[in-house]
């Protein structure tokens, strides 16, 4: 099982694979973590949740890196799913930060809260992302 992307050059009628991820899950945990996350940026990048992690992929350079392992909770921004939002930590409710990460400027930002504050993912609306603090 894995995922494979696939792109088709019109003018040699050819279909080319880009890139192949190996995965050991079900097709349906598959099917799951694509739908969470599978993003092609403006500038040929590559974004997509598989086992957990998401994976950002240059189809320019044709290489590959992890942007986080193991997420607890994260969150799809805007419709297009062009951002996200995750925490850090084993606990949903115990993180002190929380990343956002704009796949179409690849720009990234961490949100924490004062001293023995903990932080956690909501959602987004629209554009905004919804987020919480709590005391610990």
């Amino acid at each position: 099982m894995g995922v494979i992307y696939y792109s088709y050059d019109a003018e040699k009628d050819t279909v080319n694979e880009k890139f192949y991820l190996a995965a050991s899950e079900s097709f349906e945990k598959i099917r799951e973590d694509i739908s969470t996350l599978s993003y092609l940026s403006q500038n040929s990048m590559m974004y997509l949740m598989l086992e957990g992690s998401v994976y950002g992929i240059d189809l320019k350079a044709m290489n590959s890196s992890w942007l986080h392992r193991d997420l607890q909770k994260a969150a799809r921004g805007k419709r297009d799913g062009s951002r996200i939002a995750w925490q850090d930590g084993a606990s949903l409710y115990e993180s002190e930060k929380v990343h956002v990460m704009d796949f179409n400027t690849a720009q990234k930002q961490e949100i924490t809260g004062s001293e023995g504050d903990y932080v956690r993912v909501l959602g987004f609306v629209g554009n905004d992302l919804i987020y919480g603090f709590s005391n610990s």
